[in-house]
């Protein structure tokens, strides 16, 4: 018999812990606490557990801490909390890709804002750290952590029905079903274009989201690629009156590759398949256009429940819904077709074959467009997206740089063709999806005019995610394990001031878990940074904090020595310890002139070869955990990447979950990931006046996330953090 809560288990060890997760995914029960922690298992079938009823029950319970350990409980703790206690909140999701943390995102949102029509009286413990269970793998399934994330903002979504008008729904036969309708239902509700409420609005950002932010992976049919930070702002009254959405990480290096099992942003191919008559005639799609006309969406064969065609529709009403008008939804589509189009342009060694056929040799030779069907490309890309195409060719396959006082024009070799092509097509989606994060953020602070309060300074004090910085590529790359552990963290956020004006916020972060591929790159080692400073943060709130209780109250209890944390603060040294951790210097390596990934990997070695967490050179063993990656760029082609990489290239470091080897090669392209200079100044001059003003300044979020000189990782990281 499975046991919800784990503190009455007489023994609590790994194996216990992972028998009981198997006995409640066997009993149908997904949810288990632990004092602080709320468990969350992706059951990869539907159970009924989100609905008008459940909801009700935790929004009208006196103590919803009394009740079985849900999702819901999680976020009626923390509106209670904001209310009673007047301190903003803080929730976060963690776990590995599948678990389902996203999802019970949006189901607390919807009861949150559900709550705060009253104030709610008693505040039992709110809480739920993470940890993660490895079970057996399991099929691919859709993410299961975006799941959470989304059950968080259905409940708190759900809050702007006052607790008395949900009461005397729930006291009247059927009278739920048409109080919380909205909250549940698929279909948008019948109202003008843009005229949605709030809470509707919110959960319809949803769709977005998804469409532009997930792909599928190995082992998640519909994973979400990049980290966020949502925030609900409350007046003194508990109402909810606006949202804040930030992005981390976008993994933007799945624009122009993704492994052989896995597809590219769902956007991209909602395009190809949903398009008008019209459309693909505007944006150069065949009447018959399918995603396998393009480079960067192969291969890209649809699975059992994918409809393209229907997440089109979805994305349609979406932006509807928030008020996005038929000229901008057409600038979007313009953009993504430019990106796929763009894609398409071969290049090859002057004089020589295609791009692949000898690419040793003809990387030395000038870039040259692959033929008729690359010129084709660029024309079409060009008109898409306002561009000249003579300039767009010379911006592919030449670079503009200054040389004492004058300015000379250089070509590119294949190479650097190659890679100036993907990170034109990266820029672009990057910037869309930054436009679009920010274009929802604008939908969700409509109702909120004359009411919206300065931010909040201690937002960051909660959790520390600065040095990962935003609009990040990460990596193609397929789940190694399909643990099936998710979880939730709750808490005060450290003691931070509330909101200027009264206004009280509850904070969502929503972020990768743990990765461990069989290829991995800068991107992973990025997100394990992160998760290694959430792990710390895990172990202060659950085990250090619970020691601390105890002594206070004159509880004598043994005193327990964490290892695992002492591990873990030599792993966070060893990655951003000043002067010689890892991303230090990789930060100083991308600024000087002559640097290289070779160089940096000696100054790993000469640094901390003697160090206990790390290691150099290794033995890879590839295996079923590194699945094909399709690679754009750096030999030339489309390759597959056959086994593991060379030992002399690899480094290991020793995290809390597992020892990870990273692959050296392009730490320093992806951490500065440049764009042309002849490129970005073309796209501030682009006729569409859309792509023009993406490109004009530097985009305000990106602007604070990324200082100069625009590195993925800087020096001065460490500082922010604090």
């Amino acid at each position: 018999m499975a046991t919800r809560d784990l503190t009455t288990m007489s023994v609590l060890d790994e194996s216990a812990l992972t028998t009981n997760m198997r006995a409640m995914l066997d009993d149908g029960v997904i949810y288990a606490r632990s004092g602080q922690l709320l468990i969350s298992l992706n059951p990869f079938r539907p159970l009924a557990l989100y609905n008008e009823e459940t909801l009700l029950e935790y929004r009208t319970a006196p103590n919803p801490a009394s009740l079985q350990p849900h999702i819901y409980g999680v976020a009626a703790e923390a509106h209670a909390r904001l209310i009673d206690r007047g301190r903003s909140q803080t929730i976060i999701i963690s776990g590995e890709s599948g678990t389902g943390k996203t999802e019970n995102v949006r189901r607390a949102h919807a009861e949150r804002r559900r709550r705060s029509g009253a104030r709610r009286r008693g505040s039992a413990p709110y809480c739920s750290p993470r940890a993660r269970v490895p079970l057996t793998r399991r099929p691919a399934a859709p993410s299961a952590r975006r799941a959470q994330a989304k059950y968080v903002m259905q409940y708190l979504a759900s809050t702007v029905i006052p607790k008395d008008a949900a009461q005397a729904a729930q006291a009247s036969e059927g009278g739920a079903l048409g109080l919380l309708s909205s909250f549940f239902s698929s279909k948008p509700s019948n109202v003008a274009s843009g005229s949605t409420s709030l809470h509707e609005r919110l959960l319809r950002s949803n769709p977005l989201l998804e469409a532009f932010g997930c792909a599928r992976t190995a082992h998640n049919a519909n994973s979400s690629r990049y980290g966020k930070f949502i925030e609900l702002r409350f007046g003194r009254t508990g109402k909810l009156s606006e949202c804040r959405l930030t992005t981390y990480l976008l993994e933007k290096s799945r624009v122009v590759s993704h492994g052989s099992a896995e597809r590219s942003y769902t956007a991209l191919y909602a395009l190809c398949a949903g398009a008008s008559r019209a459309e693909r005639s505007t944006l150069s799609l065949a009447p018959s256009s399918a995603a396998e006309a393009f480079v960067y969406l192969q291969p890209c064969a649809l699975r059992a429940g994918e409809d393209d065609s229907a997440t089109m529709a979805t994305v349609r009403d979406a932006f509807e819904r928030l008020g996005v008008g038929a000229a901008e939804q057409a600038d979007v589509l313009a953009v993504l077709a430019g990106v796929l189009h763009l894609g398409n342009v071969a290049v090859r060694a002057s004089g020589g074959a295609a791009a692949g056929a000898d690419a040793a040799a003809d990387d030395e030779s000038e870039a040259a467009l692959a033929g008729e069907p690359a010129k084709k490309a660029v024309r079409t890309a060009g008109a898409i997206l306002g561009l000249d195409e003579a300039q767009l060719t010379d911006g592919l396959l030449s670079q503009t740089m200054r040389a004492g006082a004058e300015w000379v024009t250089r070509a590119h070799r294949l190479s650097e063709a190659e890679a100036a092509r993907d990170a034109l097509a990266k820029a672009l989606y990057a910037r869309l999806f930054s436009w679009l994060v920010r274009r929802i953020s604008e939908s969700l602070r409509a109702d909120s005019a004359g009411s919206r309060a300065s931010d909040v300074g201690g937002r960051a004090s909660t959790v520390s995610l600065t040095s990962p910085r935003a609009g990040a590529p990460a990596p193609p790359s397929p789940r190694a394990a399909g643990a099936d552990g998710g979880v939730a963290l709750g808490g005060s956020n450290g003691g931070a001031p509330s909101a200027a004006g009264g206004e009280l916020f509850i904070g969502i972060i929503d972020i990768f878990g743990f990765e461990h591929f069989g290829i991995n790159s800068l991107e992973q080692l990025l997100i394990n940074y992160a998760n290694e400073k959430l792990q710390r943060l895990f172990v202060q709130c659950v085990f250090v904090e619970a020691q601390r209780q105890y002594a206070e109250q004159g509880v004598t209890v043994e005193h327990v020595d964490f290892v695992g944390a002492r591990d873990g603060e030599q792993t966070i040294a060893l990655l951003d310890g000043r002067p010689a951790g890892v991303l230090p210097l990789l930060a100083e390596e991308c600024v000087l002139r002559n640097g290289s990934d070779d160089a940096l990997l000696a100054k790993l070695a000469r640094e901390h070869r003697a160090h206990a967490r790390f290691a150099l050179p290794l033995d890879k063993a590839g295996g079923a955990d590194g699945a094909q990656r399709v690679s754009r760029g750096g030999g030339g082609g489309v390759a597959a990447a056959a086994g593991a990489p060379p030992r002399e290239s690899t480094f290991r470091i020793v995290h809390f979950a597992h020892a990870v080897d990273y692959t050296i090669g392009g730490f320093l392209g992806k951490n500065k990931d440049p764009l042309n200079q002849n490129l970005a100044v073309l796209l501030q001059k682009s006729k569409r006046p859309f792509l023009a003003a993406l490109f004009s300044a530097e985009p305000a979020d990106e602007a604070v996330a990324r200082p100069p000189p625009c590195l993925l990782y800087t020096s001065d990281a460490a500082d922010e953090e604090d």
